[in-house]
């Protein structure tokens, strides 16, 4: 009987240490991080939500969903939140209790087309006895995912860091291809309303005095190979101008748009970024629906370029604000004189242009534009013997004309 016994406990711990071993479908817990794939933005929804392409690996399908979605979490983080190797070494430390709360930043996709850009389960496969392979299409909640890696210090927000180096101003401009679209006010405005929706500081070509005054006053100076959006950009005052373009595509009953942007610093027209995104089919039988294309196209890519432009603004803005400085009908030597009043006054100064009639410099200081202008007048005083004139001014641009 107790040979029996211990024959029968034998069997029975046999078993369980098959069972622990992966037996019974049971998941073994590792002490090794977890792989998780990298992913891409499918569309920007709004200034709050992207739509995001994530794949996963797991035992059975629900499993391969979870790590599809930690992915998304993870990628999101890493390449879009995290702007430092401080910041992603942060992120990892406290991966664990991020990941507690999956369900608050990463949407569980819903059923949906298995192509196109909307949400859904867009494929399952088994590649293996023990894998199967995920690949989805969800809704990471940017706005409240950015809140909590601020709240433990993961990251720092966005507020702060613009803070620390100064708000840059946008415009968003047609490109000529565009300038004629009959959706150009409305893609206009809701484009404008995604960036004020997501804290930037936005200007209009509408409503500022003296505009076309200062238009003038750059077209003589900028010359004809400076184009409009870039005149325009630095009347208002903008640091950064966009332009925009879209292109109409047509298919029986379908219509959609692609459009381009095109970021540039105003004063050094420095190209800082492009972005093209793609709008959904939309059908031609329904009213409205060819408008919803072109702005969801323009706001998709609006979304995609934004991390483009803080991550120029955050690097450069330190060295202090760009400033573009004309004196029209300069005094003798107007030139050098100024060049060393702007070389004292400015991080950077760079005499841009010479001639009988004007001498123009591209200047960068830690001052902001009524600073600048009043070193400037105390220059004039200084190093030009009180020479009379007037000053066209804006936010990121001086021009002095000499009487």
């Amino acid at each position: 009987m107790l040979k029996k016994a211990m024959a029968v406990f034998g069997v029975l711990a046999l078993s369980l240490a098959a069972f622990a071993c992966g037996g019974g479908n049971k998941e073994v817990k590792s002490d090794e991080p977890e792989v998780l794939l990298p992913g891409e933005v499918v569309e920007s929804i709004d200034a709050n939500i992207d739509m995001v392409r994530c794949q996963g690996k797991g035992a059975d399908q629900p499993a391969a969903i979870t790590q599809a979605r930690k992915a998304c979490l993870e990628w999101y983080i890493v390449e879009k939140l995290a702007q430092t190797q401080d910041q992603r070494n942060a992120y990892r430390a406290k991966q664990a209790d991020i990941f507690k709360n999956l369900d608050r930043y990463v949407k569980i996709p819903e059923t949906g087309a298995r192509d196109g850009k909307g949400e859904g389960v867009k494929s399952t496969k088994r590649i293996d006895d023990y894998t199967v392979l995920a690949v989805i299409n969800t809704k990471v909640f940017v706005s409240q995912l950015r809140g909590d890696l601020v709240s433990i210090g993961v990251i720092t927000s966005k507020d702060d860091m613009l803070d620390a180096v100064g708000r840059p101003t946008l415009m968003l401009f047609p490109s000529p291809a565009s300038k004629g679209s009959k959706y150009r006010g409305q893609v206009e405005a809701d484009v404008n309303s995604y960036l004020t929706k997501a804290r930037w500081e936005v200007l209009s070509t509408t409503g500022q005095e003296d505009l076309n005054k200062m238009v003038d006053a750059l077209g003589e100076t900028m010359g004809a190979e400076e184009d409009e959006a870039a005149k325009i950009a630095m009347a208002v005052g903008a640091n950064i101008y966009i332009k925009w373009e879209a292109k109409k595509e047509t298919a029986p009953d379908e219509v959609f748009y692609s459009v381009g942007l095109e970021a540039y610093e105003t004063t050094t027209a420095r190209k800082l970024g492009s972005q093209r995104a793609n709008s959904a089919r939309h059908s031609t039988r329904a009213a409205g629906e060819e408008l919803k294309a072109i702005i969801s196209a323009a706001t998709d890519a609006m979304g995609q370029l934004l991390p483009q432009i803080t991550g120029y603004w955050s690097e450069d803005a330190q060295k202090g604000n760009k400033f573009y400085v004309v004196f029209k009908n300069p005094p003798k030597n107007t030139h050098l004189k100024m060049n060393g009043v702007l070389k004292k006054t400015c991080t950077y100064s760079s005499l841009d242009r010479q001639t009988a009639g004007e001498v123009v410099f591209r200047v960068q200081c830690k001052l902001d534009n009524i600073e600048l202008q009043t070193a400037i007048d105390e220059g004039v005083t200084a190093q030009l013997g009180g020479a009379e004139y007037d000053v066209v001014a804006s936010k990121v641009s001086l021009i002095y004309k000499f009487k």
